[in-house]
């Protein structure tokens, strides 16, 4: 009887293990079903969700999610079954079997067949039912050609040109320019050279979003090495960024070409409330800044570390009767802050010795040294000493040490304005007659940069150098003294 026991309970043992086994199988092959997968290798390239391979290479199976594009474990066996397709010249309706080695796991492959697309069948090798496949172009040309469409795709592309400017987003330029396409990488945000055979082509739209595009009558030129375009009608126009090579798409640039009067609307910002946060925002969004004070504000050097920052960018200060002006390509220096506080008197300064002046205007800064870069100053000074009309005036600097006036060129006298380029700000004199100058003049502010110590550089009473030395050496000898002093005290103790 136990015997008979024993034999029942081992034949119901069998049993569910063979009614299981089938369900377990099929469980896996689900699974697997529910899997999408691809190789890797030393040399393989995945491009738009197709693996390429260089001739002779060795490729592995591998299995991932296709909802997450994460790895998974490859499931348990789980193969190439052995069956490919080989399509040449893309003639997708007679495909001919592939020639490829493979191993004894079945998941590595070492191809041997070179052409443009190849598609190995995935199975479950238990129950030879296909759960997926791979397609491979195995052909070193095409690999070479798709590699550099990975490489130009670690890099944002932009139109850039004189008179390009980003406004809220969308890309503008003056009718008649030439932009030229720009790479930058996407890590760094550094400007890389483009790489070869990588250029655009013209597939945009004609004059959408722009009001008052001519969209009949389009002129434009993309040069030979399709990196430049001249736009030379008013349009909007998109452009796809391509390799050359094969026309895989890499970035897609727009710009819009517009009149000179459209293009100062849009480019020219106006702030009525002066602060550092306002000044720095207009830097950073449009072509020309223009500051209106209403008397003489500190202007913080973070304003001149954006405006050195931006590219071909202008920064107007308009305060009483002067405009300062400053470009972003001369800006050198932006550690320091700046008020843009003028005086002008047809009467010398009480600092000035010589009396021999009855022609001029004399010239104060409230700013003292180096500005941040060269700028254009226009002083509106009346027309009662110069009369109307254009003239070029003598500009002279007045170097309070030697007390003698430095030839700096000329300045322009037109209408009651008068307008200097100056890089650094002192005591200035404008005259229509010749002066006597020192025969070897100094760089404006030479003598004084050794007592500027105010933040602002405004004009102060620090001793100067030579004192400076002279204070340092009463100490030393101060401290000997008191030295040998304190070792004779010693002594006598």
């Amino acid at each position: 009887m136990k015997k008979l026991k024993i034999i029942s309970m081992v034949m119901a043992i069998l049993m569910l293990i063979v009614m299981v086994l089938p369900l377990t199988t099929t469980l896996a092959t689900t699974d697997a079903k529910s899997l999408s997968y691809g190789v890797e290798g030393e040399n393989v390239i995945e491009v738009d969700g197709r693996y390429f391979a260089k001739e002779g290479d060795t490729v592995t199976l591998f299995a991932y999610d296709y909802a997450t594009g994460e790895k998974v474990t490859l499931p348990e066996n789980v193969g190439f079954n052995g069956n490919s397709k080989v399509v040449t010249n893309h003639d997708f309706d007679t495909p001919v079997p592939g020639e490829f080695t493979l191993d004894e796991t079945s998941t590595k492959i070492t191809v041997k067949s070179t052409d443009d697309w190849i598609n190995y069948e995935v199975a479950d090798l238990t129950t030879k039912e296909k759960v997926g496949n791979v397609d491979l172009t195995v052909n070193d040309e095409v690999y070479e050609q798709k590699a550099l469409t990975l490489k130009a795709r670690q890099y944002d592309y932009v139109l850039e040109g004189e008179n390009v400017v980003n406004i809220d987003g969308d890309w503008y330029t003056l009718v008649g320019d030439t932009v030229t396409l720009v790479a930058y990488d996407k890590e760094t945000g550094k400007q890389v050279a483009i790489p070869e055979n990588i250029g655009f082509d013209y597939t945009g739209k004609i004059g959408d979003g722009l009001e008052g595009a001519e969209e009949e009558k389009t002129d434009i030129k993309i040069d030979e090495t399709k990196t430049k375009i001249t736009l030379n009608s008013k349009h909007e126009i998109g452009f796809n960024v391509r390799n050359l090579l094969n026309a895989d798409d890499i970035d897609w640039v727009t710009m819009c070409a517009v009149s000179e009067a459209k293009y100062r609307e849009l480019t020219v910002n106006e702030v009525t409330e002066p602060t550092t946060e306002n000044i720095v925002n207009a830097i950073e969004d449009y072509k020309t800044t223009i500051v209106m004070m209403s008397e003489p504000t500190l202007v913080e050097k973070e304003v001149f570390v954006a405006l050195k920052e931006a590219k071909n960018a202008t920064l107007q200060i308009n305060v009483a009767n002067v405009t300062w002006e400053f470009n972003s390509e001369t800006i050198t220096k932006t550690d320091s802050h700046f008020t843009p506080a003028v005086q002008v008197s047809a009467e010398k300064f009480s600092h000035i010795k010589p009396n021999d002046i009855t022609d001029g205007l004399f010239i104060e800064f409230a700013y003292d040294g180096e500005l941040p870069g060269e700028a254009d100053i226009t002083i509106f000074v009346g027309a009662d000493k110069y009369g109307e009309g254009q003239k070029e005036l003598n500009l002279y600097y007045y170097n309070e040490l030697t007390a003698k006036y430095e030839d700096m060129g000329t300045a322009t006298y037109r209408n009651a304005n008068l307008k200097l380029s100056l890089d650094h700000c002192s005591t200035y004199v404008v005259t229509q007659t010749k002066l006597e100058t020192t025969e070897n003049p100094t760089t404006p502010g030479d003598t004084e940069q050794e007592g500027q110590t105010t933040t602002e550089n405004e004009k102060d009473e620090t001793p100067k150098t030579g004192a400076t030395n002279l204070y340092v050496s009463i100490a030393a000898v101060v401290a000997v003294i008191s030295l040998g002093a304190l070792v004779t005290m010693k002594r006598v103790k």
